[in-house]
């Protein structure tokens, strides 16, 4: 799971250095979601 928050995020960061900031800024959200879901799933 952890890996996948990962890829997400270095999607993310590739996306903004080629200015293309509203698809970064969902995959951001994206991300941030599954990080939530995976911190819940090992409590």
């Amino acid at each position: 799971m952890k890996i996948k928050f990962i890829e997400i995020t270095r999607q993310a960061a590739d996306l903004e250095r080629q200015r293309l900031f509203q698809q970064a800024g969902h995959l951001w959200k994206k991300a941030l979601v599954v990080a939530r879901r995976d911190a819940n799933v090992e409590y």
